[in-house]
């Protein structure tokens, strides 16, 4: 099960999605672009957040993150 789908059954909180899918505004859109240079990458609102969940996707060998 990936966070998507956690997310997408309430599982998971803090978790907004892949930076390529979320809704960017324009004004911004170049220099989020050119800043992360990978729209694979997930957004979360903590590094602690962030590592909490990269944990879990590797204990669970499920996907792989970052």
């Amino acid at each position: 099960m990936s966070l998507t789908t956690l997310k997408q059954t309430g599982r998971v909180d803090r978790f907004h999605g892949r930076l390529g899918n979320l809704a960017i505004p324009d004004k911004y859109d170049v220099a989020v672009s050119i800043a992360s240079g990978v729209p694979d990458n997930m957004v979360v609102d903590t590094v602690a957040q962030g590592q909490e969940y990269v944990q879990f996707l590797w204990k669970q060998d499920i996907e792989r993150a970052s």
